[in-house]
């Protein structure tokens, strides 16, 4: 028996069809609206994911443009030989042209003036175009350098026509920059290249986007021709020439949820229930069609990966996260000579060294160096890229391994060089300078600012190093830099300069001439040798040769003089003797003796001559001493106080007290003593005697002149012999002619000079030449 409650509950469902139908029509509708919903997002997630994994492509193609293009840049780079300029380019460049199919043209760019080219007959417009000045790429020219990597410029219109990219590699060598290689690639070639233009037949766009450097502006190219949202794009930044890379499914519609399939299907759904078994299985075979067509993409893009992984010209390992090998392509397996059975017995760490920490591991590196070993227990120098990839929750190195060796071989033997370069520069104490034409640019090494005595944060200008130039050898330093511009060839001359202390300086200069590919003077560089010692030795040597002349010459006559007394007295001791020898008479004989005691005694005069003589000649290495004058002549005249005083002698000194010379002090007073004490017995009784003494200066000597207004001499008749040896004058019997004589030869010793100036009755004037 039916209870009444279910009775009714069962008969008001039979008594409501309406509202159990309303019922029904609403929860089928409301499901049938989930379901649309839910439709709807998945879709757009599918799209979503299906952009992202064209994008990705793009991007994996441009990352291969970008590596071949660094790859054939570096390659130019090594090209340079040790005189900085690229070697048998044409072939190098034609061969890497053809290797690599992404890109369309190459060029070097030595100190941002491109040199090279090619191909030429496409490219040759270019040639003589400074990159650093030219406005529409000295800028990212500039950043290039800054950053000291590989960048790439554009898209811009190149000079010899046509939209395209440049990616330029700066090069320094020892540090200093040498200019750029660079590979040119033609925006079509590019777009063609990275699958965007591919992309474009498959309902796609693909373009490109830059900000503009020189104006700052956003720019596009190979945008769609209408009117696009771009917030309806997907995109990809790239960082080595900051593009971004804009996907855009162009065939997309706005699509209104009233019109979704499965609320129109779930209202048919609501009115006929019948449509509920068709819709249910009709899902599952639309869902299985759209994972079928997602595996042809999965498996597409897996053969492409294959054929990437394979064809790259590095060596790829694909490893997990402890370093076991999953994958490895053919280029590996060459280099090491392993077999892929073989080298998956081992952990990477055990195939590489590193100079990290032993508790350090490699995977934690994004970039490193280490040596490969090979099967054969050799080892290959290697620089390791690592990407790290998070698949399923699973995490997997991609290893990117390029081969070094010969680059470190090169870089060993550059340095090696390098240093044996600086030992020899240093050991000669050689300065080398460049002068470069292109950028009127100078550089010194450290030895040349040491010589010039700049400091190393000085700029160098040619005025500043033409003002540098002594003042005397201006004209053949510019006479010099004339010949060397006209007939483009190498000069070696010597010449002065001054330095920032005024000091002097003899230099031996070589200069050599660099041109370049079209015979014109590229480049002027040279070296300096400070050959000062050796100029002073030889300036030395010649004085000294000079002085050794005259003093030979002087003790010609010296000993011509010396001679004939010596033979004089000796003949009138002989005859006395003969004479006392044939005297019987006392007296007489007394006479001779007297006689003979006066010829000794002027024998011995003239011995004590010579000997003063020759000791000034061997002291003129004295002890030489800044002397003050004015004290010297204060002394000499306390000792001729006695002489001054008889003839009364009026003395006027205006030798300046602080006035000094080099010299030697007993010297000085033996000259001035001998001077003064002439020049008294030379006073006129007639008049008021005086004696003048006045100091001055000249470019080489210290001069004091003694003037007296005595009776003078007769230099007429005396001029040769007033400063010989025995010269007197017939008004001084008692004079022996020695003390000018000894007082010129200790000026002379010393480097200085006596000159005089003497009238009869109108006085005599000593001028006293001291070398400063």
């Amino acid at each position: 028996m039916i209870p009444k409650d279910n009775q009714y509950f069962d008969n008001w469902f039979y008594n409501h069809p309406k509202l159990m139908a309303l019922i029904a029509f609403c929860v089928i509708l409301f499901l049938s609206i989930l379901i649309a919903v839910k439709d709807s997002t998945i879709k757009n997630n599918e799209k979503e994911r299906a952009l992202a994994q064209k994008l990705r492509r793009v991007e994996d193609n441009i990352d291969q443009i970008l590596k071949s293009s660094y790859v054939t840049t570096l390659s130019l780079a090594l090209t340079i030989d040790l005189e900085g300029n690229p070697k048998d380019f044409d072939e190098v460049a034609k061969k890497l042209l053809n290797s690599n199919p992404n890109i369309n043209g190459v060029e070097m760019a030595k100190d941002g003036v491109i040199n090279y080219v090619y191909p030429y007959e496409r490219n040759n417009e270019a040639l003589g175009l400074n990159v650093l000045e030219y406005e529409i790429s000295k800028k990212e020219a500039l950043y290039t350098i800054e950053q000291g990597k590989m960048y790439f410029a554009g898209p811009f219109y190149f000079k010899q026509k046509g939209l395209g990219i440049i990616g330029r590699l700066p090069i320094f060598i020892d540090n200093q920059f040498w200019g750029f290689s660079a590979v040119i690639i033609d925006l079509d070639t590019f777009l063609k290249k990275s699958g965007m233009r591919r992309l474009n037949k498959d309902g796609y766009h693909a373009f490109l986007s830059k900000i503009n450097p020189n104006t700052g502006e956003r720019e596009f190219f190979n945008a769609p021709q209408e009117n696009f949202d771009i917030n309806n794009a997907i995109k990809l930044r790239v960082e080595d020439a900051g593009w971004e890379i804009y996907l855009i499914n162009i065939n997309h519609k706005t699509h209104y949820l009233i019109l979704s399939p499965f609320v129109i299907f779930g209202l048919f759904l609501a009115l006929l229930f019948a449509f509920l078994t068709f819709l249910i299985l009709k899902k599952p075979a639309q869902l299985q069609h759209h994972i079928r067509l997602q595996t042809r993409k999965l498996l597409n893009s897996e053969i492409k990966y294959r054929a990437i992984f394979q064809e790259v010209g590095l060596s790829v390992v694909h490893l997990d996260e402890n370093e076991q090998l999953i994958e490895v392509n053919g280029k590996f397996l060459n280099s090491t000579g392993f077999t892929f059975a073989e080298v998956t017995n081992f952990r990477f760490s055990d195939l590489i060294k590193t100079n990290h920490d032993v508790y350090s591991n490699i995977l934690d590196h994004e970039k490193f160096e280490g040596h490969l070993i090979c099967k054969n227990k050799s080892e290959i120098c290697v620089r390791v890229i690592n990407s790290t990839l998070n698949l399923n929750n699973r995490k997997t190195h991609i290893l990117l391994i390029e081969d070094i060796t010969e680059k470190k071989l090169s870089e060993k033997k550059l340095k090696d060089l390098r240093s044996q370069m600086e030992m020899a520069i240093r050991l000669s104490k050689l300065g080398y300078w460049e002068w470069d034409l292109a950028s009127d640019s100078i550089t010194w090494s450290n030895e040349m600012y040491e010589l010039f005595g700049f400091d190393k944060n000085t700029q160098l200008t040619r005025n500043l190093i033409a003002n540098s130039v002594h003042e005397d050898d201006v004209e053949e330093y510019e006479q010099q830099l004339r010949n060397i511009l006209s007939t483009r060839k190498g000069s070696t001359f010597e010449g002065r300069i001054k330095t920032e202390d005024n000091k002097v300086k003899h230099m031996l200069a070589r200069v050599d001439c660099d041109l370049n590919d079209f015979g014109e003077l590229a480049k002027i560089k040279g070296t300096l040798l400070d050959i000062t010692d050796k100029k002073e030795i030889l300036i030395n040597l010649q004085h000294s040769y000079q002085m050794v002349v005259e003093q030979n010459e002087r003790f010609l006559n010296f000993s011509y003089i010396i001679s004939h007394n010596l033979r004089a007295h000796s003949s009138n001791i002989q005859g006395i003797i003969e004479l006392i020898k044939d005297i019987d008479d006392k007296e007489e004989e007394l006479q001779m003796f007297n006689l003979l005691e006066n010829v000794t005694k002027s024998l011995d005069e003239t011995l004590s001559d010579l000997n003063e003589v020759v000791r000034v000649r061997q002291d003129k290495e004295g002890i030489i001493e800044n002397v003050p004058l004015f004290p010297f002549i204060k002394k000499v005249e306390n000792i001729l106080k006695r002489e001054i005083k008889v003839n009364r002698i009026y003395i006027i000194n205006e030798i300046p007290r602080d006035a000094t010379i080099s010299f030697n002090s007993s010297y000085l007073e033996s000259i001035l003593l001998n001077i003064i004490s002439n020049v008294i017995k030379f006073s006129n009784p007639d008049v008021k005697s005086e004696i003048k003494l006045t100091y001055q200066e000249n470019k080489s000597y210290k001069i004091v002149k003694v003037e007296d207004n005595g009776r003078g001499m007769d230099l007429e008749t005396n001029n040769s012999d007033i400063l010989g040896m025995y010269s007197t004058f017939k008004d001084f019997k008692n004079s022996r002619g020695i003390s000018l004589f000894v007082s010129n030869n200790q000026m002379q010793s010393m480097g200085g000079k006596i000159e005089v100036k003497s009238e009869l009755t109108e006085g005599s004037e000593f001028t006293l030449y001291f070398k400063k």
